[in-house]
């Protein structure tokens, strides 16, 4: 009776071994995959609800993980889409939106508003004479990388008008700024017969030595006549502060609206 006791003892001990090596083995199911996938994609979107978001197994991986595809449908704010790749063990081994992905974090990229607002500022500061709001933006066709094409029109009552295009990028960064020929800059062929003015050169300078030298006020920044600089206009200033250290140099305002300061030593 003892060795029968045992034996059944020893016998249970390796059938628990042996399902603890098969549990290990097998590793998560698909159910826990898709469960893992939708969460992970919730602390992504932290504005949408578990509810809004909708999860369905795609092919296996080699290695015994899951590819989940999810896509978020929110009421009131934009889809999204993606994939999860889920390890045997459950772990995510990776989390991708499809292009356009979706607002609300640095991860998941800015919002087409956040993108227009970036390039609206941007052809301001490019278009120093026109306030903000007579600078119109519409969102354009978007790229296949996820950043945003975003055009831009100007039409101040008493100016010249303006027009083109920023790329935006999936971070919100101004990857691409240009105007539609003809349109917003120094003209190669001749100092203000086609786009910006030199007094538009002049005043595009002053303003960017004041944003380079946020301690001098504009009142205290003086700039000379434009002069044709190749395809660019050459503008020099001088800063002439009551009180701190004054300064002086250059601006090299070129057809794509780029200014460059050279300060004086």
């Amino acid at each position: 009776m003892h060795i029968s006791r045992s034996l059944i003892f020893a016998s249970s001990l390796i059938f628990a071994v042996f399902a603890s090596i098969q549990t290990s083995y097998a590793g998560v199911g698909p159910q826990d995959a898709m469960r893992t996938c939708k969460n992970s994609v919730s602390e992504r979107l932290p504005n949408v609800p578990l509810a809004f978001i909708n999860v369905n197994r795609g092919s296996d991986t080699n290695d015994g993980g899951y590819t989940i595809h999810f896509t978020s449908q929110p009421p009131n704010g934009p889809r999204s889409s993606g994939f999860c790749i889920i390890s045997r063990n459950g772990n995510v081994q990776s989390l991708q939106f499809n292009p356009n992905p979706p607002p609300g974090n640095n991860r998941g990229g800015v919002s087409p508003q956040d993108a227009m607002r970036t390039c609206k500022n941007t052809a301001s500061g490019r278009l120093p004479g026109v306030p903000l709001a007579y600078i119109s933006v519409d969102r354009g066709s978007d790229t296949g990388d996820g950043s945003y094409m975003i055009n831009f029109h100007s039409q101040p009552p008493n100016g010249r008008n303006a027009s083109g295009f920023c790329r935006i990028t999936r971070n919100g960064r101004v990857q691409q700024f240009q105007f539609d020929p003809d349109q917003g800059v120094v003209n190669t062929t001749g100092a203000g017969s086609v786009g910006m003015s030199p007094q538009d050169a002049m005043r595009a300078c002053k303003n960017e030595v004041g944003n380079r030298r946020p301690d001098i006020p504009l009142a205290y920044i003086s700039v000379d006549q434009a002069s044709q600089n190749g395809g660019s206009l050459m503008v020099n200033f001088r800063a002439q502060p009551p009180r701190g250290p004054r300064a002086s140099g250059s601006c090299d305002v070129f057809r794509n609206g780029k200014v460059n300061v050279q300060f004086d030593r």
